[in-house]
């Protein structure tokens, strides 16, 4: 088996799809390539390119352009976000949160007011909260690693991986990530 190493650093832009499938006798056939390539595999790459170099992606070439008023708005859009993301609540609540803002007095302007703008904001959230932690274990001495593996309804073995570091004194467990490992194999009844 072979696994696209982009697509494999961000899986939940991959969407499971690391995975060469028409790998036999360590060749690779073109056709899988041009096939795996039309997926979301361009996603991956720009999400590694914008991991190398932050400064050169599209986003923070705008975000240099914006004006105070549009960066304030955006700010208190991604708290919005932040906070459905924090409580649970389905993407659907967004547009309403924003109304609500807007009746009390805070126009955050009709744009980014749909369920869509939320799920792109907290996938944001969640990469910039990863690169923070990266930062974070490139500066501690050690840390561990954590995983606990479980398989669903669908026969799907995943991985939850926790890290623990020491952070003022005190250990911190932050949860990484669920990696997809497998489908399991149906068990065999005699």
């Amino acid at each position: 088996m072979m696994f696209c190493k982009s697509c494999r650093a961000f899986p939940s832009l991959a969407k499971g799809n690391n995975l060469f499938v028409g790998v036999s006798g360590g060749k690779i056939r073109i056709k899988t390539l041009q096939e795996h390539s039309k997926t979301s595999h361009s996603d991956c790459e720009g999400a590694q390119a914008a991991k190398v170099n932050p400064s050169g992606t599209p986003i923070a070439c705008v975000l240099q352009k914006m004006s105070e008023n549009v960066r304030e708005k955006m700010t208190k859009l991604f708290n919005i976000a932040y906070f459905v993301a924090k409580e649970e609540a389905p993407f659907t609540m967004f547009p309403s949160l924003v109304d609500l803002h807007h009746k009390n007095g805070l126009d955050l302007g009709d744009t980014y007011k749909n369920d869509n703008a939320c799920r792109t904001f907290v996938q944001a959230i969640g990469q910039s909260m990863k690169d923070d932690l990266v930062e974070k274990l490139k500066n501690t001495h050690f840390f561990s690693v954590m995983s606990d593996s479980s398989v669903d309804r669908s026969q799907k073995d995943q991985e939850m991986v926790y890290l623990t570091y020491v952070e003022d004194g005190k250990p911190v467990n932050p949860f990484v990530d669920i990696v997809f490992i497998g489908a399991c194999p149906q068990p065999r009844h005699p």
